[in-house]
């Protein structure tokens, strides 16, 4: 889960173009532990993910991966790979 949320934290601040030096005193760390956080080798505190979402203004799900749940299509066709199977009998 730690290296998940590191990915996703570590994307957030790629496309904001959020550096560790700039992010990392708003978490509580330095650079270095922040660096560590984004490779998944150090754990997450609740807090830290908060503070994270916090400072790129995203929701907290958005780390946690909570909005990654597709809505229906109108016609109740989803995306591709998740048809219904169907019986020949």
């Amino acid at each position: 889960m730690d290296e998940a949320i590191g990915r996703r934290v570590h994307a957030l601040m790629w496309e904001r173009r959020v550096t560790n030096r700039s992010m990392a005193p708003h978490l509580g760390m330095d650079e270095s532990g922040l660096g560590r956080r984004l490779r998944g080798e150090r754990g997450w505190s609740a807090e830290q993910v908060w503070s994270a979402a916090s400072y790129l203004n995203v929701p907290i799900a958005t780390i946690y991966g909570g909005d990654t749940v597709t809505t229906p299509t109108p016609g109740g066709v989803g995306p591709a790979g998740i048809e219904p199977t169907t019986s020949t009998v």
